[in-house]
């Protein structure tokens, strides 16, 4: 493991107590302003590789 800063336990508990009221309200400049695009893993339907006969159907007349 990398060697660790004294005090950067107090910086990381701090950060995370503020990022506890809204995500990512505070962040490190090396993860950048603007991250790339990822899927929200909690939106992720437990079928994510639906299947046709999942899929419900309807019929008019």
């Amino acid at each position: 493991p990398a060697a660790v800063r004294p005090g950067s336990e107090k910086l990381m508990a701090t950060i995370d107590k503020i990022n506890r009221e809204g995500r990512s309200r505070i962040f490190f400049a090396g993860e950048g302003i603007d991250p790339e695009y990822a899927m929200r893993r909690e939106m992720l339907s437990p079928a994510y590789t639906t299947q046709w006969k999942d899929i419900p159907a309807a019929f008019m007349r």
